[in-house]
């Protein structure tokens, strides 16, 4: 059933012009909760009248399959804080954000840092951590995820 909700929800959003990043339902909850983070194709973000209209969509969708019988709350938003970056357009958009890099050193372990997102380019990441620049291998990279500036170490 999860699969078919998100093949739908797949459907709906290329109709719709947006990428979905996320889909969690957890159906062990009364009622059950789909939630559903999408983004624009281009470049532009994410807002909350983007949110509604696509939830209407989504919904007018659902209702017109039996993919989900019982009652659901239905919640849609954009990727935020603590979400891990994936794409070159989510490295564009968060340029200059707190971010934590995970990432494998030589030796087989794995080391983080938090820091200010600069860039990414086919080599490193670039992270800005107190007003220095570190270069960090691409290839060494495991996630790089938005933080909470509060967070910060």
């Amino acid at each position: 059933m999860v699969s078919s909700v998100a093949v739908l929800i797949r459907q709906v959003s290329d109709l719709a012009g947006k990428i979905v990043h996320n889909i969690k339902l957890s159906n062990n909850l009364t009622p059950a909760v789909l939630q559903v983070q999408i983004s624009a194709v281009t470049e532009e973000l994410i807002g909350i009248d983007d949110c509604v209209i696509f939830s209407r969509q989504l919904e007018d969708a659902l209702d017109n399959t039996s993919l989900l019988t019982e009652p659901y709350i239905l919640e849609v938003g954009s990727p935020g804080i603590n979400e891990e970056l994936l794409s070159d357009k989510d490295f564009l958009s968060f340029r200059g954000f707190p971010v934590e890099i995970i990432f494998s050193k030589g030796n087989g372990s794995t080391n983080r840092r938090q820091g200010l997102l600069l860039e990414r380019d086919e080599q490193y990441v670039l992270l800005n951590i107190r007003g220095r620049i570190y270069r960090i291998p691409r290839k060494d990279v495991t996630s790089v995820q938005l933080i909470n500036p509060s967070d910060r170490t």
